[in-house]
């Protein structure tokens, strides 16, 4: 085997390697947010059920009852996206993920800090929400860019703002490539005024890094917007 050959040989590993850290620093990082944040509904559903044992007479409204549901159906909603998303890479099977659940998936792990913070996120995926990722680590990627705009948005002078995220298929470039654009913009003042803001950049380079390999790779705009980009694979059949 020539010099190119061998050095192609050591690549592989090398690259696989990054991308595995790279998966792992992104669950370590969502694992301890929302294990932090699940202690909230969980106490909250805890609390009002046994309010809800203790005094409640018969035939009373069963409102606490009510909220306790509440608070339990959001955490198993929570606790089954989370464990969807940490299945990303853990095992080596590639599934086939559609964008639209996809984007769910990760603003249901982060629910619970958007509502914390009071922060929206906005998906307008209609374009590409049936379009199939073509690698399953594609998933962590964008649950990382949430994350790089979160960690901008939870600080204190921008508590408020929102994360918007837009699909499309751009037809200069023949139909065959998905973009997903992400920006942030937090609240400027008493004004409500929204201001544009940056990613953090270090968790936009781990989600770069999660893309090795991946078929998409992210660019990232002088207006501090993101973009995701990834070849258009065949739409989910309808069965």
């Amino acid at each position: 085997m020539g010099p190119d050959g061998a050095g192609a040989a050591h690549a592989a590993p090398e690259t696989s390697e990054a991308v595995q850290h790279a998966i792992a620093d992104t669950l370590r990082e969502s694992i301890a947010l929302f294990a932090h944040d699940l202690s909230n509904p969980l106490q909250s559903m805890m609390v009002l059920i046994e309010l809800a044992m203790d005094d409640i007479p018969p035939g009373a409204p069963r409102d606490r009852l009510e909220l306790a549901l509440g608070a339990s159906t959001k955490m198993r909603d929570m606790l089954q996206s989370f464990a969807r998303v940490c299945r990303v890479g853990s095992d080596g099977e590639v599934r086939a993920a559609a964008v639209g659940p996809a984007l769910q998936r990760c603003v249901q792990v982060l629910q619970r800090r958007c509502e914390r913070l009071n922060l929206a996120i906005r998906c307008h995926d209609e374009p590409v929400a049936d379009a199939l990722l073509p690698a399953p680590q594609i998933e962590l990627a964008i649950l990382g860019i949430f994350l790089s705009a979160l960690s901008v948005l939870g600080r204190t002078e921008h508590r408020g703002g929102e994360v918007n995220v837009v699909g499309s298929v751009p037809a200069k470039l023949g139909g065959r490539t998905a973009r997903l654009e992400f920006g942030i913009a937090g609240i400027r003042g008493q004004d409500t005024t929204m201001s544009t803001l940056a990613f953090d950049a270090a968790r936009i380079d781990r989600a770069e890094a999660l893309l090795t390999g991946s078929g998409a790779r992210l660019v990232r705009h002088p207006n501090a917007s993101v973009r995701l980009e990834f070849p258009l694979a065949k739409a989910r059949a309808t069965p």
